[in-house]
């Protein structure tokens, strides 16, 4: 048999798929398929489903328990998982394919305007506020290519990838009224993708709270806005503008021609010291909806 990521078709669970695309991420791939033979009576198997699969992980059992997390979550800005199933007897996450994702946008059409980064961010607030408000459920690995696009007009967004999602904690445990929690360990099997995820994640002994996912949220909205994060690749070393912070005077150099309203709300969010950043995912939900054009 042909390598995956060059076989005509594939086998989800007892299904055979035509391969119409895989990208490759940091933890595994993101197939899409369409189905080669009639179409399936089941709605999970329809006749163009996105799977993605964990190559690089040795601990399959980790991830479906993270995946389970994930299957839980009803709402109309998450994608759903349909089901946790096998690509070719790998264990896979089977999702409906959407158009594409905010990375894609970008690389077709360029940056987006403040209205247009507001409004998915706002779809994307929604996700987050109801995984944590539910389930003290974060994503930990937020970025545009995790963010799926249903509509281009209006723009709508889905927050998907939410293997690496984790509980932070028990609900019947949560004792602290800012609802944070010290954090001991990295989730099972991946800590995220490096230049969006907030400084204090790297130094081992952190606060599970939803500053870090805001903090992602304000580098999503650099770089959907301006084309490019806050670093300067090539002169500097991004770890290094991580640890100490320079990359918040980049953002500001990056945002110069934005709006006072929208340079507050990004830089708030990508706030080096994670107490100057908000409490909660509902907090940007009214500078979102005060830089929307009706």
């Amino acid at each position: 048999m042909q390598s995956d990521g060059k076989a005509a078709h594939v086998f989800v669970d007892d299904r055979t798929y035509r391969v119409l695309s895989v990208r490759t991420g940091g933890m595994g791939r993101v197939w899409c398929l369409e189905l080669v033979s009639a179409p399936s009576g089941d709605p999970v198997y329809r006749h163009r489903i996105a799977v993605k699969t964990f190559d690089f992980v040795s601990d399959e059992q980790a991830v479906e328990h993270e995946l389970n997390a994930w299957i839980s979550l009803k709402h109309r800005c998450v994608v759903p998982l349909r089901k946790i199933g096998r690509l070719n007897y790998r264990l896979a996450a089977i999702m409906p394919l959407l158009i594409g994702s905010l990375d894609d946008l970008i690389e077709e059409h360029g940056p987006f305007n403040e209205s247009e980064v507001a409004k998915v961010l706002l779809d994307v607030v929604d996700a987050l506020d109801y995984a944590w408000s539910t389930f003290k459920l974060l994503h930990l690995d937020l970025k545009p290519s995790n963010v799926l696009v249903e509509n281009s007009s209006p723009l709508s967004a889905k927050v998907s990838d939410w293997g690496i999602s984790r509980l932070s904690i028990d609900r019947r445990q949560m004792q602290s009224p800012m609802d944070e929690v010290p954090n001991n360990h990295k989730t099972a099997y991946a800590a995220g993708t490096p230049l969006f995820m907030a400084p204090e994640r790297f130094s081992g002994n952190w606060i599970l709270s939803p500053r870090a996912d805001i903090y992602s949220i304000g580098m999503m909205a650099v770089q959907l806005s301006t084309g490019l994060l806050p670093f300067r690749f090539g002169q500097e070393n991004p770890a290094v503008e991580i640890a100490t912070g320079s990359y918040f005077q980049n953002a500001l150099e990056r945002l110069r021609d934005h709006s006072k309203r929208f340079q507050r709300l990004c830089l708030h969010c990508i706030h080096p010291d994670a107490s100057q950043r908000p409490v909660a995912f509902r907090e940007l939900a009214p500078a979102l909806k005060a830089l929307i054009k009706t």
